[in-house]
């Protein structure tokens, strides 16, 4: 269970902004993002990192190469380097976030059932984010671009 701890505001010098805070967590998480723009995951991975610090961060730029690393992960049987974590773009060329999931689902999410899935897009419509839902493994949608905000309140447990 991750906790973000954010400093005493009455603590504070009056005119002093601080940016300071702790996240509590028992032991470091994996994380696989998938995305093919390559700002939206640099921003993205520094944002995670002062928010969520334990989390480590691999970067794969479509639905199939993030596919093609769980395999490997499988066939090389490096199960401890699995992901707890997906963080999943929507829109893709070739396959898109909804084909990730139902692949991840046939293939990895017998073996692999607390991995949790979150996905990440602009504009989305209801009928993908229902969905998006069905899969047991989806816990939540967050939009495009993902700002500081939301990455602070996001649990990763």
């Amino acid at each position: 269970m991750h906790f973000i701890d954010w400093p005493n505001p009455s603590t504070r010098s009056p005119g002093k902004l601080e940016s300071s805070f702790q996240i509590s967590t028992m032991e470091s998480l994996r994380a696989l993002l998938v995305d093919d723009d390559e700002v939206s995951n640099f921003i993205f991975k520094r944002h995670l990192k002062v928010f969520h610090p334990k989390v480590k961060c691999i970067v794969r730029e479509c639905a199939q190469e993030g596919l093609d690393y769980l395999n490997q992960l499988e066939a090389d049987q490096r199960q401890s380097d699995f992901p707890d974590l997906v963080f999943l773009d929507l829109w893709m060329p070739e396959m898109d976030g909804i084909g990730f999931l139902e692949l991840y689902q046939s293939k990895f999410y017998q073996s692999h059932p607390d991995t949790k899935v979150y996905l990440m897009s602009k504009g989305v419509p209801p009928e993908v984010i229902s969905k998006a839902r069905t899969f047991p493994f989806f816990v939540d949608y967050l939009e495009k671009p993902v700002l500081p905000s939301h990455l602070s309140k996001t649990r990763l447990d």
